[in-house]
């Protein structure tokens, strides 16, 4: 008898852990979602700070990966997510660039601002952008920024920052607290 509970139990053990393999779907980044991001890697960046000196940020790291994300007992999504970071030792200021496939009607670029060592300011800032690379939300078709002109540039605002962005140069300009703190400087 306990035999044949064993092997039962042994039957079923295989059974439930066959029926729970996991499945995975794979969301690659489009065309279109890889385009949002200018930068490459080792690439370097001018800016001017808020007392008009230049400086660079550089492309430290360009990097895609898969976040898994859980969904049901055996369901995963595999969603596909670029980050570029750009960096500058002498300001200490680190821009953070992330885009990620999402299956809803908008995707999403992240910019992450974080200043200073000691006292770190981090902020986040999510710019929606459709399935053709439009985005959603304040956006100019032209401005001017530094003496030069920029189009189809988005504008995010909160927590005191006014960050602008394309898809041809991404971040143009950043303004803290009503003043400028760093634009491009082409």
């Amino acid at each position: 008898m306990k035999t044949k509970i064993l092997i039962l139990l042994a039957v079923f053990a295989v059974l439930v852990t066959s029926c729970n393999k996991p499945v995975y779907k794979y969301y690659e980044l489009t065309e279109v979602d890889k385009q949002m991001i200018p930068y490459e890697l080792e690439q370097t960046v001018s800016f001017i700070d808020s007392e008009g000196l230049p400086f660079i940020l550089t492309v430290t790291q360009d990097t895609t990966y898969y976040l898994i994300d859980r969904q049901m007992d055996n369901l995963y999504y595999a969603i596909s997510e670029r980050v570029v970071r750009l960096q500058s030792e002498s300001l200490r200021i680190t821009l953070a660039v992330e885009a990620n496939y999402s299956n809803n009607k908008y995707n999403t670029i992240r910019v992450f601002i974080s200043i200073g060592i000691e006292s770190v300011t981090s902020l986040r800032y999510d710019i929606s952008y459709d399935k053709n690379g439009e985005f959603s939300g304040t956006i100019h078709n032209s401005i001017e920024i530094n003496g030069k002109v920029y189009y189809d540039v988005v504008e995010k605002n909160g927590n005191g920052i006014q960050l602008f962005y394309n898809k041809t140069y991404g971040i143009l300009q950043i303004n803290r607290d009503g003043e400028n703190f760093i634009t491009i400087n082409e």
